[in-house]
């Protein structure tokens, strides 16, 4: 944690665990076409894997016990592999293993 007047910096990270889970349709066309006819029904995907995350977080003070907290946190997720065939169904998804996801909130502490 480093903390610059009413800025304070905190850097995160750590293992973690996901759960993907997926509802996927899909439609066929007949050889040729290009007339999908409807979609069918839906399949679901669910698997359990491991990833990676880490982060920073800016706590800027707005009064006494709150902040505004902007955040960033990188995750890496252990994708299924397309060619081993492990998991096909979630590699032909084509998921990337990188997930970016900035957020922002509000702290308060009592």
């Amino acid at each position: 944690v480093v903390q610059a007047g009413p800025i304070r910096l905190a850097l995160v990270g750590g293992p973690s665990v996901i759960q993907e889970d997926t509802v996927q349709r899909t439609a066929l066309a007949p050889f040729g076409s290009e007339d999908f006819g409807p979609y069918g029904p839906e399949t679901t995907l669910t698997r359990w894997t491991f990833g990676l995350t880490a982060g920073a977080d800016v706590g800027i003070q707005l009064g006494q016990h709150v902040q505004l907290v902007p955040q960033i946190r990188f995750h890496w997720i252990e994708r299924a592999n397309l060619e081993s065939g492990e998991d096909s169904a979630s590699a032909f998804l084509g998921l990337a293993s990188v997930v970016i996801r900035p957020a922002v909130g509000v702290r308060v502490s009592f």
